[in-house]
């Protein structure tokens, strides 16, 4: 999931036209679904290696209302950890 991809536009949710911008809970919901990740699914956030938005998007996931106890955030890159075993 790219989070720029669902990041809140237009003039109604981004007024100033700023990028990055936080999506309202309804968009992510909608965008979840899409993607069919539900507040069920353990989800695990990982970037590759020199993302910048790794952080932010547990911090989206974790303001949105996902489970907690459900999200993880992985620290590292997916190269690393599948270089690591």
């Amino acid at each position: 999931v790219d989070m720029d991809d669902i990041c809140a536009k237009g003039p109604i949710r981004n007024p100033k036209n700023l990028p990055h911008m936080m999506p309202d809970k309804e968009l992510f919901a909608a965008a979840m679904d899409a993607f069919e990740i539900s507040n069920d699914d353990h989800v695990i956030v990982y970037g590759k290696e020199g993302a910048v938005f790794t952080a932010r998007t547990w911090f989206l996931f974790q303001q949105c209302g996902h489970d907690q106890s459900k999200l993880h955030l992985m620290q590292g890159s997916m190269e690393e950890w599948i270089e690591r075993g």
